[in-house]
């Protein structure tokens, strides 16, 4: 399953605010990808989270958060999901006996 949601970075930079975090632009670099020419440098300014000393892109570190938190709410594991999904296997059962006959 595929779940899209965009987000700007003043949404980003306002959450993580929210939390007490600070929040900078700051550069960041990588290397380009150029298929027909040597790699190059580049460079970029994005919002960047203050961690223990070190700075961390805020749209990374917000989508590995997101991510996380759709899991737990999508896919809980607890006793209501294991009676759902019994509950559901019994349907899905119930349906595949009756159309076979």
């Amino acid at each position: 399953m595929v779940l899209q949601i965009i987000f700007t970075d003043d949404q980003i930079r306002t959450f993580f605010e929210a939390n007490g975090f600070e929040v900078e632009d700051r550069e960041f670099g990588q290397w380009s990808k150029n298929t027909h020419r040597p790699a190059e440098w580049m460079t970029a300014t994005h919002p960047a989270v203050l961690l223990k000393g070190r700075y961390v892109k805020a749209r990374d570190l917000f989508n590995r958060i997101a991510e996380k938190q759709m899991r737990k709410y999508l896919a809980p594991v607890n006793m209501e999901a294991r009676r759902n999904i019994e509950g559901e296997f019994k349907q899905m059962t119930i349906c595949q006996s009756t159309s076979t006959k």
